[in-house]
């Protein structure tokens, strides 16, 4: 009877392993068609909901690169990515062309002269270049373009 029971355990274990990873499987099959609206759609508007969409997507690369690298699948889902990436690029060029704007040059000598008055232990001054909300959009399509060239502004913030 205890040994019965033990292989009763096992397979039982064994079961729910089994069904963890096909659960697994399956959502990375399923990546594609259920991120496709958001993809297509594109970052504007709903930048976070759009990278976890291209987080689901690059896991599910992994996966199939790991487990059936020669399969459809896989180039199904590369392409996405790159149109996905295309698309972030595009994003981030479009923001830093409308925030990226030059500081006058009397207001550079404005914040150089308070500073030269108050001392440097004196109260810093910035100017900002780029509001924060968008700053933090440009800083989250920049993380996912690691790995391309990308262009980021000298400063986005001019602290003398």
């Amino acid at each position: 009877m205890h040994e019965s029971t033990q292989n009763l355990l096992q397979l039982k274990g064994t079961m729910q392993k089994t069904l963890f990873y096909l659960d697994d499987a399956i959502c990375h099959y399923q990546a594609v068609r259920d991120t496709d609206k958001i993809i297509i759609q594109g970052p504007t508007g709903r930048l976070s909901d759009y990278l976890a969409c291209v987080h689901r997507l690059k896991k599910a690369e992994e996966y199939f690169q790991q487990e059936d690298p020669d399969g459809p699948e896989l180039n199904m889902l590369r392409g996405r990515l790159e149109s996905a990436k295309s698309q972030l690029e595009s994003q981030f060029q479009v923001l830093l062309g409308r925030y990226s704007k030059p500081v006058q040059t009397v207001k550079i000598l404005d914040v150089l002269a308070k500073k030269y008055l108050n001392g440097s232990a004196g109260g810093v001054e910035e100017v900002q270049l780029i509001p924060q909300t968008r700053l933090q959009d440009i800083i989250s399509i920049s993380t996912w373009l690691i790995g391309k060239v990308v262009v980021l502004p000298i400063s986005t913030w001019l602290i003398l």
